[in-house]
């Protein structure tokens, strides 16, 4: 939409509004409930015993997912109290070891003042909602907080998207998020939760990491998600799209309607570069279950029409591998290769017996002080680059015509945008929130075909 076609309609839209009183677009699911339960310790984190802080007290209640919170005993004059597992149940207790409850069950224990916003010390943080344990095979404590799904948004927000950001982008991160965490519901079902705190699901701190203009941005589009004809869907975000969105065939093997290959002009420039020894890249693969010996070269075999690599081919001295789209990132690091759309320095390097010969006898002279104080560089930057030099001299003795070794031992990914580079980019959000597009706009814009709906 053009800045004029956005100005006309912010224009004539509350006059439209008056003569219409239209009601905003909505939907009609039953299968989205009010609640939400997020695993706080769970697998190898789970805990031997959960203890609970609250200056008003406690509530032990029963909880459902649509319908919440139900009292079952009040407890206000306790400020501590622990959750232990004996004989198989769940017991709790008062920080002196007086007995409470013989037996909590599937209930949850809240602060008793959860409905005047008060939360629930636990885990090192705080939270709203409840706390409910489950007790593991090995029995130890899965730890698990049940509270509304806009209060799990409000300690997500700050941790997907800066709390600097503009209102504008804040909203579209919000409802991506509730969109996110409704349809994935049950994720960990084999834990007793739906979603976990990592970036797995999306990145929760409870109480702790909410702030206001989050706070507010949850609120404005209360009730609202990504909607594609009429359902609500998983809506995918990234950091930065590098300048174009990508294809979910392209990452994840299969395709999504909304999620569409697109230039991206809002996203800003996002360049990155990695350099890694090649006994590093092999003990990743050897750890992903690639074992090809000694690594030897690196290739990119194949790219989308619009630049992100779909397959890296590697060869060891005893056998190849190739990893395929999100993959690469996944076995080598999504820290590390921050996107799909990189090139390797390298990729063909000359493994003869001279050129090892030539490098090794050059690696080995004592690096120069030119090198070690070169730029302000540390020691260890220093002798990388000190490596990259020997490398392009032993090339140049040995007149080698083949690709450019980018440093003999080492490996360097050059490339541009931060994530998997499907729908959203949180950066070209905010920029696009700085030119004066709002919430929906924005969620048009990166998903294709997608509009924003109101829950009845």
């Amino acid at each position: 939409m053009t800045k004029f076609a956005r100005s006309l309609r912010r224009a004539f839209l509350p006059a439209l509004l008056l003569l219409c009183l239209l009601p905003a677009a909505s939907f009609a699911s039953a299968d989205l409930p009010e609640y939400i339960r997020i695993g706080l310790k769970y697998g190898s984190t789970a805990v031997e015993y959960c203890d609970l802080r609250s200056e008003s007290g406690f509530l032990i209640a029963d909880f459902d997912q649509d319908e919440g919170f139900s009292e079952v005993l009040p407890l206000p004059a306790y400020k501590r109290v622990r959750i232990t597992a004996e004989n198989g149940c769940l017991v709790l207790r008062d920080e002196s070891g007086v007995l409470l409850s013989a037996d909590l069950g599937n209930n949850c224990i809240l602060a008793y003042d959860y409905e005047d916003g008060g939360a629930l010390g636990v885990a090192g943080g705080n939270y709203r909602g409840g706390i409910r344990c489950r007790i593991e095979s090995s029995g130890r404590l899965t730890v698990i907080n049940c509270l509304l799904l806009d209060e799990y948004v409000y300690g997500i927000l700050n941790n997907e998207m800066s709390y600097t950001y503009p209102a504008e982008a804040l909203k579209a991160q919000a409802v991506c998020a509730r969109s996110f965490a409704a349809c994935n519901l049950g994720r960990h079902s084999s834990y007793g939760f739906d979603i976990c705190t990592t970036s797995h699901c999306q990145l929760y701190r409870g109480l702790d990491s909410e702030r206001d203009n989050c706070t507010a941005a949850v609120d404005a589009t209360h009730g609202e998600f990504l909607c594609v004809s009429g359902e609500p869907v998983p809506a995918y975000y990234a950091t930065n799209s590098g300048g174009h969105t990508s294809n979910a065939e392209d990452v994840w093997g299969s395709p999504i309607s909304y999620l569409r290959a697109k230039e991206d002009p809002y996203s800003p420039s996002f360049n990155w570069s990695y350099m890694v020894s090649r006994e590093e890249l092999q003990t990743r693969l050897e750890s992903a279950g690639y074992s090809i010996g000694s690594l030897r070269t690196l290739e990119v075999t194949d790219r989308t029409d619009y630049g992100a690599v779909q397959a890296l081919r590697m060869e060891g001295s005893s056998g190849t591998a190739t990893l395929k789209k999100d993959n690469i990132r996944t076995v080598l690091g999504p820290n590390s290769v921050k996107s799909l759309f990189f090139t390797v320095a390298g990729e063909k390097e000359d493994q003869s017996e001279a050129y090892f010969a030539l490098l090794t006898k050059k690696a080995s002279e004592a690096v120069s002080q030119e090198y070690r104080l070169a730029a302000g560089k540390d020691i260890r930057t220093a002798a990388l680059w000190f490596l990259q030099d020997c490398a392009r001299e032993a090339c140049d003795e040995l007149d080698y015509s083949g690709p450019e070794p980018a440093s003999g031992s080492f490996i360097t990914f050059s490339g541009h945008g931060f994530g998997h580079g499907l729908g959203m980019s949180q950066q070209g959000a905010k920029a696009m929130a700085e030119q004066g597009f709002d919430y929906a706009e924005i969620l048009e814009f990166y998903y294709t075909g997608a509009e924003v709906l109101a829950c009845e």
